[in-house]
This record gives structure tokens, sequence and C-alpha cells, in this order.
């Protein structure tokens, strides 16, 4: 088997390991399904031995694409796992905790890669383990939901309400966390993710259009950020929560604002990661978005091509985050007044594998559609536009938020609302939405923390264990009983 390479030998700190061919492992065990009392000791044993080569993900939820490799040569024994237990769900009670945050960090890795249907599954999963492990682990089980809805966000809004379920589970877990725990037991990585909670639905309320009241989302867990040591000595250098802000800010037209903080948070980024990394090219399309929206072309150019051409590399051709680039250098091109460019950028995306979501092309084909009227090829352009007014109304109608009108948004923008901020937009702050975003008491409950956070001197976590523990508040009270 050797000499087949069905079996290699692998070093880890631990020692030496036996990697298992997957074709292998999945023969393996689907003979076993045959004999069940076997078949959980062995799928238990299989667990265990990946979990020892497998990295773990980073306690706080920050990228890790410098796994990449290690986690590309065991994520195939993963998923095979992944398989059998979706086949086997009944005759495998005891997979636990354990498995579930392992598929959890393997979905992680995924959405990373951009391999969406792979993390899909793995979330999926992860999150069936959850349902029947009742109401203990909040921690873990946020973890593990706080990924889930990161995946579902990038997918566009046919994925946002499921998204928004998953947000809503994480952020209530993570204060029934803060609730149950002793304080002298709560750590700095506790609040840190209690912090990330807040932060994603300010990224949800970005990704609906609703930037001015994301806004105090996002300064709370960028606030906590700031005020905890472990994030200063070891997480200073994620860019997530000043890029978030700055889009935000974009978003609700402070665009001299915004581009000052994305544009120091692109240099702190540059500076503490390779420019070919994921967390790089995110980074430096958000910035562009900003450019662009703010009506700075040029600069914006510069930025966006750069991320396309190092997305290519790093996530191939076909990758959607690879299509979403080419779709913000067109959209540039156009706004440069390069139609032909811009033409057959989208025209060759449009054309190939591109990992789009319905979303995603819905909004590409309106674009080509505006650029071919402009070179008056028109019959062309109409049934483009006329194609994709149509998903757009579908899609709205389907899954669009109800205190959005769809009426009283220009058709760019509102193409924009379709796919995730990750996407890339260039309508940030064109259009100001105002109303209710459906979060109940949520968001009067974030400001009062935002004001508590700033006005307490005493930062330990401990102390904000204290201070952010809302459980015993009506308002809360009220919120987190609509989420189950």
């Amino acid at each position: 088997m050797s000499s087949r390479y069905l079996v290699e030998r692998h070093r880890t700190d631990q020692g030496a390991l036996l990697l298992m061919h997957r074709v292998v492992q999945k023969h393996i065990l689907s003979r076993l399904e045959q004999e069940p009392k076997e078949f959980q000791q062995i799928f238990d044993l299989a667990v265990k031995l990946i979990l020892a080569v497998f990295p773990k993900q980073s306690p706080v939820q920050t990228p890790q694409n410098d796994l990449w490799e290690e986690r590309e040569l065991v994520s195939p024994h993963v998923l095979n796992l992944c398989k059998i237990f979706e086949k086997n769900l009944a005759a495998l009670p005891s997979a636990g905790i354990e498995f579930a945050e392992m598929l959890s960090d393997a979905s992680s890795y995924f959405w990373e890669r951009g391999l969406y249907t792979e993390a899909f599954q793995t979330s999926d999963s992860a999150e069936a383990i959850c349902s029947r492990l009742g109401n203990n682990l909040s921690a873990q089980k946020a973890n593990i939901y706080a990924i889930a809805a990161a995946i579902r966000v990038d997918h566009g809004i046919s994925q946002r309400s499921n998204s928004w379920d998953k947000l809503n589970k994480a952020l209530q877990m993570r204060q029934f966390h803060l609730h149950v725990v002793k304080p002298e037991l709560i750590t700095d990585e506790d609040i840190t993710c209690w912090g990330n909670a807040w932060n994603d639905i300010g990224c949800g309320l970005i990704d609906l259009g609703f930037y001015d009241v994301a806004l105090d989302f996002l300064f709370l867990a960028w606030e906590q950020k700031r005020a905890s040591i472990l994030c200063q000595q070891q997480y200073n250098h994620f860019p997530e929560s000043p890029m978030n802000v700055s889009l935000a800010l974009a978003g609700t037209g402070r665009y001299k604002e915004s581009i000052a903080l994305m544009s120091e948070t692109t240099e702190n980024t540059d500076r503490n990661f390779t420019r070919d990394c994921a967390v790089a090219q995110q980074v430096h399309i958000s910035l562009a978005s900003i450019l662009v929206s703010a009506g700075r072309y040029s600069d914006a150019f510069s930025e966006v091509r750069e991320v396309y051409e190092r997305s290519i590399k790093l996530f191939g051709l076909s990758s959607r985050r690879t299509s979403d680039a080419a779709y913000l250098l067109a959209t540039v091109e156009q706004k440069r007044g390069n139609m032909e460019r811009a033409k057959s950028i989208l025209e060759i995306t449009l054309s190939r594998l591109n990992g789009w979501t319905i979303e995603a092309e819905a909004r590409a084909k309106y674009r080509l559609g505006i650029i071919l009227t402009h070179l008056r090829e028109k019959d062309a352009a109409a049934a483009l536009i006329e194609t994709s007014q149509e998903s757009l109304r579908t899609l709205w109608s389907q899954h669009g938020a109800q205190s959005i009108n769809l009426g009283q948004l220009d058709e760019e923008t509102a193409f924009d609302l379709l796919v995730s901020t990750t996407a890339g937009r260039s309508t940030l702050g064109k259009t100001l939405i105002r109303g209710d975003p459906g979060l109940g008491p949520l968001a009067m409950l974030c400001g009062k923390l935002l004001k508590q956070f700033r006005a307490e001197p005493d930062k330990s976590p401990a102390r904000l264990r204290d201070l952010l523990n809302l459980e015993s508040e009506d308002s809360w009270l009220r919120w987190s009983d609509g989420v189950f």
C-alpha cells in the first residue's frame, strides 16, 4: 500500500503518524457500515486520528492563511468523514462537539480558500451535531454558528435570512456564556469572541445597506479589541474591525474619514502580511470599493487591478473571489470611460466557470448591459438588462428586507445590495437607507453597551463579564426569546 501511495508516513510534533489515502479510508468506513457494533468505534478512532493532524481554528477566529498547506493535506479526510456522517446520522449518536469543531475548522479553511461547496457541506454537518447537543457548550457552538454565518453572508441575498439566524444564535450563545461562567474564569479570549459576535451583526447590517445602524456594532467590537491585551499582543495586525468601520463610514457618505482609516488599515496589513495572502486581497478590494464609491477612479483602478491579478494566482481563474475582483475592475474601467475594456472583462468572466451565485451573475449582466448601452449595442444591452432586472425583482421579492422598498433604490445600488459587501460594491454612500432593520431592541442595547464600555476604566475580563452581562435586561430577554 505504501508503494502505491495509499498509506504515507507523516511526522508531526506529536511523533510519526500514518496517513491513509482517502479512497482506502472511505472503502473501510463504507464496509464498516455493515457492522454497526464496530462502526461507531472505528469512526471515533478515525476522528481522533485526523484531529491529531488537522490544525485547529484560531481561538478568536482570525483567518489562518499560513496554515493552508497543512489543511489542504488533511481536508480530504475530513470531507470523507463528513460524508460518512451525513449518510449515517442515526448510527453515529456519539459524534460530538470535537467532531463538530473539526468540521467547522474545515469549513473555515474552505471558506478562506473560496471553496464554498465544501464549506457549506462541512458547516451543515457541524450544525447538525450542535442541534442534538442540548443547551451546553455555548462557547463552542457559538464558534460553529459564527463560521456558518460568515459562509452564508458571502453568498448574497438568497442566504441572508439563513445567515441572520446563525448570527443571532452566535450572539445569544456568547452572551449566555458570559452569564454562566464565573467571573474569575472568564478570559480575554471569551470577551474577544463576544466582541466578534457584535461585529458580525454589524457586518450583516452592512450587507443589508443599513450602514448607519451598523456603526455602533462595529465600533463596539473595535473598542473591545483595542482594550484587549490578548488582541494587542497577538492579533493587533488583523484588519477586520477597522476595515468594517471604514466600509460603514463610506456607506454613510463619510468618504474622507473612511479613506483615511482604510488607507491606514491597508498599510498596516501590508506591513504584517504578504500581499499574496487572502487577508490582503479582502482589505485591498474593500479600499477599492470605497475609492470607486467616492469617485476616485484612478486610485481604485490601481487597487483592484492588483487584487485581480493576485486573486488569479491565489484562488484560480474560475473562483468566485477572482470573478468578484474582475467585476469591480470592469466597473472601475466603465467609470473611467474605458467601455471596450470593461465590456471585455465582463464578457470573458461571464463566459467561463466563474463561481458566481445567481445574485452576482445578475449584477454582472446588468453592468454589462449598461456598458453595451453606452457602446450603442442596443439589442444585446436590452436583453441583458431585462434578464437581470427580472432576477433582481425575483430575488428581492423572495429574500429582500421588508423594510427596504426596492422602488426607492437606484438600480445600481439595488444590484449591489444583492451581493455581499465582500464581493465589492461601487455604490457605498449613494443611497442612505433608513428604517427598521428588524433588530427590535438590539440596536438600542448595542448603543448602551458602547457607552458603558467606553466609560469603564477597568476593562479586565472579570469586570467586563459583569458589565456586559445582559441576561437580566428585559429588552435583551425579549430579543433573545425570538432567536430560537
